[in-house]
């Protein structure tokens, strides 16, 4: 079974939506926007008892003449079934047909509309493989308050604040449900030391005088003769209701309490999880989990992220709907649909670490995994340019992750598959290359540009057109008899096209990034770096050139104001970046 897709009309602040889904799914985006609401949608489809819980306050702008309408496209395997598809075949019966477009996409519709005369919300559920969803089968009731898809699917909800304690306090019946004593004798043990804990207590001064006390203030209440008496009950039936979950770490005979918030999330997790794995045979799992980093340190960020994007257990997360602000929660993600939700747009796309990063997976996801909360992301070769670029806008005062922005360094590791995957879920992307030339075989005239071509292979040629063939057609070779380089990256900078480039936000230096800094500051950086006795520019390009990061860090220490104003307004693509909505 797959989540294929949702539809959400109508329903709180969603007017209308659709969304590309996966079996996994990471929904983000700005606060407000409706993270809890999407989360919300799925749960009506699959938990009765929040179904139910629907009011006119859940109708979009509490409009009750237009029905909340969720609609979910779930793909069944076309050969072998696995255990959940065989499942959800098994019950839905005569809602299956064979003359429909795609008999393999199920859909599961929730249709809630106001009722007038009853003042309450009329609820009714559909599902089939039908084109049309306004034919699909109505899901048999089960009950008063529940359908035939509720024996079917199991929501587990974890909220963002919850107390493993109090959640072990609501289940332990249910949980000591699961379990049998198989020693007869000892269950005697414990009723008959129960009897005579409870008799000791009855005969405590404490007990006996609060029992008189109260009974005198119930008898100025009620005129009956009666008595108030305060019976320990630490056992009903067999089961004993006065346990407390504690923590033993390993090598210690102490017992801790499991007060900690971060104790407390993971203890009510473990718990749900139990309870659920419980039920695995009989129903199919659906995690709904609600901004996990609350009250959880970075490191058990993300440990808990390894824990739910786990590779080599796919079976239990199997099927996750999480929302989250950290970076960190998602850091182990693979394979998994990342849902941006905006006010005015909202936008999904498949996150896949390629095949050519597996080896560096930990750095390509964390790069990924930071960038995907802000609204604009500026590509750069390095970290000597990230570095340069932040160190300019701080001196410019110009703070730019609160206006939504990121500068993000790949580290020369391709811009390709950052750009599509950030672009594809609408985020707004800025790139900046170097303006390399380099001959394709020693001693030829027949030059490559990969600075050019890094840049081609970005660019949306359905939008707008280039005029040079080499660009055009992505070969991007330069045939001339060259004596000077600089005179070729001064022609490529100049071509008309770069400005068609500049236009979708790809941006190439003049030649590179240290030689772009000399031209567009002159004799200020000279002066900047006067203790390190450079008189020329050449000598300043020479000395960034060399151990470029570590004189990189050297030089922003000691960048003038003037220095960084005409990097700022020089340097092709960091203005357009902070300017840009």
């Amino acid at each position: 079974m797959h989540f294929e897709n949702i539809k959400i009309i109508h329903f709180r602040n969603f007017e209308t939506l659709d969304i590309k889904l996966d079996n996994k799914n990471v929904i983000f985006g700005l606060n407000d926007v409706g993270k809890t609401n999407f989360l919300n949608a799925i749960r009506a489809v699959f938990d009765y008892k929040f179904r139910n819980s629907i009011n006119e306050k859940d109708f979009f702008e509490m409009d009750l003449h237009n029905p909340i309408d969720i609609v979910v496209f779930l793909s069944l395997e076309s050969t072998i079934a696995d255990e959940d598809d065989q499942l959800l075949i098994a019950n839905l019966k005569g809602a299956l047909h064979d003359n429909v477009s795609n008999p393999n996409i199920i859909k599961i519709r929730l249709k809630i509309s106001w009722d007038e005369k009853q003042k309450d919300t009329l609820i009714e559920m559909f599902w089939g493989n039908n084109d049309n969803l306004t034919e699909l089968s109505t899901i048999p009731t089960k009950g008063i308050s529940r359908t035939e898809i509720d024996n079917l699917f199991l929501p587990v909800y974890m909220e963002p604040l919850n107390d493993g304690v109090k959640d072990f306090q609501r289940s332990r019946n249910s949980l000591l449900s699961l379990f049998e004593e198989s020693d007869p004798t000892l269950t005697e043990q414990i009723q008959i030391k129960n009897s005579e804990i409870n008799d000791l207590l009855s005969k405590s001064d404490i007990v006996t005088d609060l029992q008189d006390e109260l009974t005198s203030e119930y008898s100025d209440l009620r005129d009956e003769h009666s008595k108030i008496i305060l019976n320990s009950e630490q056992q009903i039936g067999k089961l004993p209701t006065g346990l407390k979950p504690y923590v033993q770490l390993e090598n210690s005979s102490s017992l801790y309490p499991s007060s900690g918030d971060g104790r407390k999330k993971f203890l009510s997790y473990a718990i749900k999880n139990l309870l659920a794995k419980k039920n695995e045979q009989q129903k199919i799992i659906i995690h709904l989990i609600e901004e996990p980093e609350n009250s959880l340190h970075k490191s058990l960020q993300k440990s808990l992220s390894r824990k739910i994007f786990n590779p080599n257990d796919p079976n239990f997360y199997k099927y996750i709907f999480l929302t989250t602000h950290s970076s960190e929660i998602v850091s182990e993600m693979d394979d998994t649909m990342l849902i941006r939700l905006g006010l005015s747009n909202s936008h999904s796309t498949m996150f896949t670490v390629p095949q050519a990063f597996k080896n560096i997976r930990k750095m390509y996801s964390e790069h990924i995994s930071e960038a995907i909360f802000y609204n604009k992301v500026f590509l750069v070769e390095g970290p000597s340019e990230k570095l340069l670029f932040e160190s300019i806008l701080n001196i410019n005062n110009i703070f730019i992750e609160e206006q939504g922005g990121y500068i993000l360094n790949i580290r020369g590791i391709g811009f390709k598959p950052y750009f599509e995957l950030l672009s594809g879920i609408g985020i707004k992307i800025f790139v900046r290359t170097d303006n390399d030339i380099k001959p394709n075989h020693p001693g030829e005239k027949v030059y490559t540009l990969p600075g050019v071509k890094r840049l081609v292979d970005l660019f949306d040629d359905s939008k707008a057109a280039l005029q040079s063939s080499q660009f055009r057609l992505h070969e991007v070779q330069y045939s001339t008899n060259i004596k000077d380089l600089d005179d070729i990256k001064k022609y490529i900078y100049n071509n008309p096209d770069i400005k068609v480039l500049h236009g979708q936000n790809l941006f190439i230096s003049k030649n590179d990034l240290e030689n772009d800094m000399v031209l567009a500051s002159g004799d200020s950086i000279i002066a900047d770096l006067k203790d390190k006795g450079l008189k020329s520019t050449a000598a300043v390009v020479n000395h960034l050139q060399s151990s470029k990061q570590k004189n990189m860090v050297e030089f922003v220490k000691v960048m003038s104001n003037t220095t960084s104003q005409k990097l700022y307004e020089n340097l092709d693509g960091l203005k357009e970046f902070v300017d840009a909505n």
